[in-house]
């Protein structure tokens, strides 16, 4: 399993079409991508500008598939331009889990599918788009810049 976070921060004249390339990205990934286990986009209460995309691979095929999609370029080629720095990406290992909500079903689907279960996972998550820096703006997938994609 691949677990990963990515920060970033947007020009505030941006947000509105962030949030909309947002849900747009994400709606593809629930649709197309049954690898990603879960895709999840939070926003900073404190700074409507500041976000967090939480998501989780079932493993590096998964990975790289989402990472080389066309729709993951689409998406970093609006949010990239907007951010006022790269997005910062960050690898984890879970140490433990209360295994409820989201991740929990996730962990416990994940091991259904893997023994053949068809139930499909209702609640997978947005966007994670590959960031190296480019004039601040990050660099598209496949360019040469971070390995991790959108």
């Amino acid at each position: 399993m691949i677990r990963q976070l990515a920060h970033y921060q947007v020009r505030p004249e941006e947000i509105d079409r962030c949030l909309s390339a947002i849900r747009e990205f994400v709606a593809y990934v629930r649709k197309n991508e049954p690898g990603t286990l879960r895709y999840d986009v939070w926003r900073q209460r404190d700074d409507p500008t500041r976000f967090v995309h939480a998501f989780e691979f079932r493993d590096e095929e998964a990975d790289r598939i989402h990472s080389e999609s066309e729709e993951v370029k689409k998406f970093a080629s609006i949010l990239y331009p907007a951010c006022v720095a790269p997005v910062q990406f960050v690898d984890y290992d879970e140490i433990e889990s209360t295994g409820r909500g989201d991740a929990g079903r996730s962990a416990e689907l994940t091991g259904a599918r893997e023994a053949g279960d068809p139930r499909e996972i209702s609640s997978r998550s947005a966007g994670r788009a590959s960031a190296a820096a480019d004039g601040g703006a990050g660099a598209a997938p496949g360019d040469g810049g971070d390995r991790r994609g959108s």
